[in-house]
Protein backbone atom coordinates (compact mmCIF):
# COMPACT_ATOMS: atom_id res chain seq x y z
CA UNK A 1 0.00 0.00 0.00
CA UNK A 2 2.84 2.39 0.84
CA UNK A 3 4.44 1.78 -2.56
CA UNK A 4 1.21 2.73 -4.31
CA UNK A 5 1.07 6.04 -2.41
CA UNK A 6 4.67 6.75 -3.37
CA UNK A 7 3.98 5.96 -7.02
CA UNK A 8 0.98 8.30 -6.98
CA UNK A 9 3.03 11.07 -5.38
CA UNK A 10 5.74 10.68 -8.00
CA UNK A 11 3.27 10.70 -10.87
CA UNK A 12 1.36 13.71 -9.56
CA UNK A 13 4.54 15.75 -9.21
CA UNK A 14 6.60 14.48 -12.12
CA UNK A 15 8.11 17.07 -14.44
CA UNK A 16 7.30 15.74 -17.87
CA UNK A 17 9.51 15.91 -20.92
CA UNK A 18 6.85 18.13 -22.48
CA UNK A 19 7.27 20.64 -19.65
CA UNK A 20 11.03 20.58 -20.07
CA UNK A 21 10.71 20.99 -23.85
CA UNK A 22 8.34 23.92 -23.39
CA UNK A 23 10.76 25.61 -21.00
CA UNK A 24 13.61 24.94 -23.42
CA UNK A 25 11.68 26.57 -26.27
CA UNK A 26 10.80 29.59 -24.15
CA UNK A 27 14.08 30.18 -22.36
CA UNK A 28 16.91 28.90 -24.55
CA UNK A 29 16.58 31.69 -27.15
CA UNK A 30 16.82 34.40 -24.49
CA UNK A 31 19.96 36.50 -24.75
CA UNK A 32 21.45 39.56 -23.14
CA UNK A 33 22.77 41.61 -26.04
CA UNK A 34 24.86 44.04 -24.07
CA UNK A 35 25.49 45.82 -20.83
CA UNK A 36 22.55 48.18 -21.42
CA UNK A 37 20.05 45.43 -22.31
CA UNK A 38 17.86 45.66 -19.21
CA UNK A 39 14.87 43.93 -20.85
CA UNK A 40 17.08 41.02 -21.93
CA UNK A 41 18.62 40.83 -18.47
CA UNK A 42 15.22 40.77 -16.77
CA UNK A 43 13.90 38.08 -19.14
CA UNK A 44 16.96 35.87 -18.55
CA UNK A 45 16.85 36.50 -14.80
CA UNK A 46 13.15 35.59 -14.55
CA UNK A 47 13.70 32.44 -16.62
CA UNK A 48 16.63 31.40 -14.42
CA UNK A 49 14.57 31.90 -11.27
CA UNK A 50 11.69 29.81 -12.65
CA UNK A 51 13.99 26.96 -13.68
CA UNK A 52 15.83 27.09 -10.36
CA UNK A 53 12.57 27.03 -8.38
CA UNK A 54 11.32 24.00 -10.29
CA UNK A 55 14.64 22.20 -9.85
CA UNK A 56 14.64 22.88 -6.09
CA UNK A 57 11.02 21.73 -5.79
CA UNK A 58 11.85 18.49 -7.60
CA UNK A 59 14.86 17.88 -5.35
CA UNK A 60 12.86 18.58 -2.18
CA UNK A 61 10.10 16.21 -3.26
CA UNK A 62 12.67 13.53 -4.12
CA UNK A 63 14.19 13.79 -0.65
CA UNK A 64 10.79 13.67 1.04
CA UNK A 65 9.70 10.61 -0.93
CA UNK A 66 12.99 8.82 -0.28
CA UNK A 67 13.24 9.57 3.47
CA UNK A 68 10.95 6.73 4.59
CA UNK A 69 12.94 4.21 2.56
CA UNK A 70 16.20 5.46 4.03
CA UNK A 71 14.87 5.22 7.59
CA UNK A 72 13.67 1.69 6.98
CA UNK A 73 17.04 0.70 5.52
CA UNK A 74 18.85 2.17 8.53
CA UNK A 75 16.56 0.24 10.88
CA UNK A 76 17.24 -3.01 9.02
CA UNK A 77 20.99 -2.33 9.05
CA UNK A 78 21.00 -1.56 12.78
CA UNK A 79 19.24 -4.86 13.52
CA UNK A 80 21.68 -6.78 11.37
Amino acid sequence: MELQKTDQAIQSFSVTNATIDKMREQYLPLKITGIDDKAGYLAVHDARIKVKSLRIEVEKTRKDLKEESLQRGRLIDSEA
